[in-house]
Formats: structure tokens, C-alpha cells, sequence
């Protein structure tokens, strides 16, 4: 798949913000869609177009901070998983 040269560099800015980022690519398939399902995944995912990314928002909810201390006089730690790999 032929990426755009600054691809690393965007990913890698809208991640650090906090953004969830997703790369969009297609090709054509020409086969039965019940044939594809059945395929190996690396052979469905060759020779991919590269559309862009798709940056999406999650922020806090405005009643996160409250049930967070709700969850902490309760002696409950709250843990946030973000998936985020540091």
C-alpha cells in the first residue's frame, strides 16, 4: 500500500492529542462476498488504496469526575484503559 510520506508524522500528532485514529483502505474483491469472509485475512488485506484517516474525539463525559470520586471514597480505584502502549 502506497502511503502518503507524512502519514507516520499525522498518526502519530492526532495520537498523542488523544484522538482514536483509524486508517481507511479498499480494493476491489471479486468474489462472493461469503467467499470472501472465508479468505485469510493477509490475502484480503493486499495491494489496499489508502483513503485517510478517520480521527474521532472520545472526551470525558462532564459526570466522569464525579463518579470517579464516588468510586474512590468507596475505596474502588478507578482505572482508565486507553490502550495506549508507552
Amino acid at each position: 500500500m502506497q502511503l502518503p510520506r507524512d502519514f507516520h508524522s499525522v498518526l502519530l500528532e492526532y495520537t498523542r492529542e488523544g484522538y482514536r485514529v483509524l486508517a481507511l483502505a479498499w480494493r476491489p474483491l471479486h468474489s462472493p462476498f461469503t467467499r470472501v469472509l472465508r479468505l485469510p485475512r493477509d490475502r484480503v488485506e493486499r495491494q489496499l488504496r489508502f483513503l485517510g484517516l478517520l480521527v474521532m474525539e472520545n472526551r470525558l463525559k462532564p459526570e466522569s469526575a464525579r463518579v470517579i470520586n464516588i468510586l474512590r471514597r468507596a475505596n474502588i480505584r478507578p482505572v482508565m484503559v486507553t490502550g495506549m502502549l508507552k
